[in-house]
């Protein structure tokens, strides 16, 4: 059995490896969240993993989180190794998707009894791959975009603002809304509209930092994750997303599509997820009132459409 040992020191990897030691596992590497997610989600993913809190690019307890809502079949066991000051970490760990959470340092005999203890879970019988990809999903996961669906993109906003809320910082939504999208699935079919929702999705991505989040709230909605962000800098941001829109044309089998996007933004720490959502909401519906290809975040910040094509 594969067990993956995901953490950012060379040392604290090499202690781990040496404490399962000549135990029937063979044991994978990750130095960063990123491609421990890689190695997670893959068809072929380790089944037990050890993921250190503080993973550069993806924090531990987010990439449980991550596992959790978008491997296609049982996802890994995950043990996430906390840290001993911050008492805290188990709780939020195991809220967000962890099995099992351990203290570091740990002792040699007790971490190989909790993997020992994560082979048994993974080991037990199960209904088979195919019944259980046969069965219905959670909203968890956009097939067609592949980024969390509704359930899942809410549920993270709710972790978000808890821990903005502990950290006592600031976070932000953007609330996108892809104009014209409608017509290209009356015009053009729902293939091509299934293409400009891809590609609106991956553009947006490839703008946001690593801990950002995204994922596809409604039909034609994007809903994306900024935290530590405040009000300056979310309209920023979304102006950023916009222009990226518009840049380039959509397209779909040598047509081009008229389409843009509009996004409205709100900020808050000790808002609830369904009123920060309701106040990105407003701002959205102001800057669509106002034409098409617009930004509004906030109460008082509004960017006017700078078209960037012919």
């Amino acid at each position: 059995m594969d067990v993956l040992i995901a953490h950012g020191g060379e040392a604290s990897r090499q202690g781990l490896a040496k404490a399962l030691a000549g135990l029937d596992y063979q044991l994978v590497e990750a130095g960063d969240g990123r491609q421990a997610l890689d190695l997670l989600l893959a068809t072929d993913a380790p089944r037990v993993a050890l993921v250190d809190w503080d993973l550069a690019g993806i924090e531990g307890h987010v990439l449980c989180g991550l596992v959790r809502d978008f491997h296609f079949t049982i996802p890994p066991y995950v043990i996430l190794l906390a840290g001993a000051g911050h008492h805290d970490e188990v709780a939020i760990g195991l809220e967000a998707g962890a099995h099992d959470c351990v203290r570091m340092p740990v002792d040699s005999a007790e971490l190989r009894a909790r993997v020992a203890a994560g082979r048994r879970y993974v080991e037990l019988p199960r209904e088979s791959t195919a019944a259980q990809m046969a069965m219905p999903r959670p909203l968890s996961y956009d097939p067609l975009t592949g980024v969390g669906g509704s359930e899942a993109i809410v549920r993270r906003l709710d972790a978000e603002l808890a821990r903005s809320l502990r950290d006592r910082a600031e976070l932000s939504i953007g609330l996108l809304d892809i104009e014209g999208l409608a017509h290209v699935n009356e015009s053009f079919g729902r293939a091509a509209g299934d293409a400009v929702l891809r590609e609106a999705v991956r553009r947006a991505t490839l703008l946001l930092r690593p801990f950002d989040v995204i994922g596809r709230l409604a039909d034609e909605e994007v809903l994306i994750i900024l935290p530590k962000t405040g009000e300056l800098d979310v309209a920023a941001v979304l102006d950023r997303v916009r222009v990226a829109m518009a840049a380039e044309p959509f397209a779909h089998a040598g047509k081009e599509l008229a389409v843009t996007v509009s996004a409205g933004g709100a900020t808050g720490r000790e808002e609830s997820a369904g009123e920060l959502l309701a106040e990105a909401a407003r701002t959205l519906a102001e800057a669509k009132a106002s034409g098409r290809d617009r930004v509004v975040a906030g109460r008082k910040i509004e960017l006017e459409a700078i078209r960037t094509r012919e």
